[in-house]
């Protein structure tokens, strides 16, 4: 039996369907299409990418347990900018564990590139399917804090990791303050368990399949773990939920903690 963790992220992707489910969404098609795809949101959007998620990516793929495969999907739409478009393409080509997949406005669905890749692997092999947004990140030792849920018998499970950290961007991705954060059932990491026959038997092979991430106990057995710090969470001025640093975190760490905290995070 092999372990698999395989990271989901949603960039900019445009879903008449889904939008809904997005506060930019909510007004008018025109209007989330104009938003959505606006030079300055996209600007820095991917100035916080690569300030957070992709550092952090970076981080977790040179720290991970060699012998767990790693792999992360970044799911945009075929409409975005060119120049984005180039940017996520170029991160593909720079790095052989990531995938850029670009969908139609019609065919957006959050197993893009999951069913291949779960396809792929031995009729023993358990996986996590995990979720992240484009402007959070992950711990080095998130997929150490995850393989200990990587067993068959926890095939159908979620896992919640609820201690980390919420940064403070500014518009460039430049960090003004990191606190210890607690989110319990937060979107940031996570993490569907599945086998690759339930998968197949259920139909069910992403996070994304099992709802509203602060609902998923509701439907699936749920675990929370908050031992260990798992996430970082990012709070700036294009927040979809409108969450506010201050209003959403705990104490808010010194300089000297803060720079240990970002080595945790490959942020430095």
């Amino acid at each position: 039996m092999k372990k698999h963790v395989i990271v989901s992220v949603r960039y900019s992707m445009y879903s008449p369907e889904l939008r809904s489910s997005w506060t930019i969404g909510r007004d008018t098609e025109e209007s989330y299409l104009s938003n959505l795809f606006s030079l300055e949101r996209m600007e820095r959007r991917q100035k916080y990418f690569e300030a957070i998620t992709l550092k952090t990516l970076i981080g977790l793929q040179e720290r991970r347990p060699r012998d767990i495969p790693f792999r992360v999907l970044i799911l945009t739409s075929d409409k975005i900018p060119k120049p984005y478009m180039m940017f996520l393409m170029g991160i593909q080509q720079k790095f052989d564990f990531i995938q850029v997949i670009a969908l139609s406005p019609h065919e957006t669905s959050v197993n893009a590139g999951l069913i291949e890749c779960v396809e792929g692997m031995g009729d023993e092999d358990i996986y996590a399917s995990v979720r992240l947004d484009d402007d959070d990140g992950l711990a080095n030792t998130f997929i150490d804090q995850l393989e200990k849920y990587l067993q068959p018998n926890l095939s159908g499970f979620v896992v919640s990791f609820a201690k980390g950290h919420g940064v403070l961007l500014d518009d460039k991705g430049g960090i003004k303050k990191i606190a210890n954060y607690k989110w319990r059932f937060g979107s940031a990491g996570l993490s569907y368990i599945s086998t690759k026959a339930n998968a197949i038997e259920t139909g069910r092979y992403s996070v994304y399949q099992c709802g509203n991430h602060i609902k998923t106990d509701e439907s699936y057995p749920t675990v929370s773990d908050a031992r260990h710090a798992a996430f970082v969470r990012a709070f700036h001025v294009d927040n979809d939920s409108k969450d506010k640093f201050d209003d959403c975190v705990a104490r808010v760490l010194s300089k000297e903690e803060q720079k240990n905290k970002m080595e945790v995070y490959n942020l430095l």
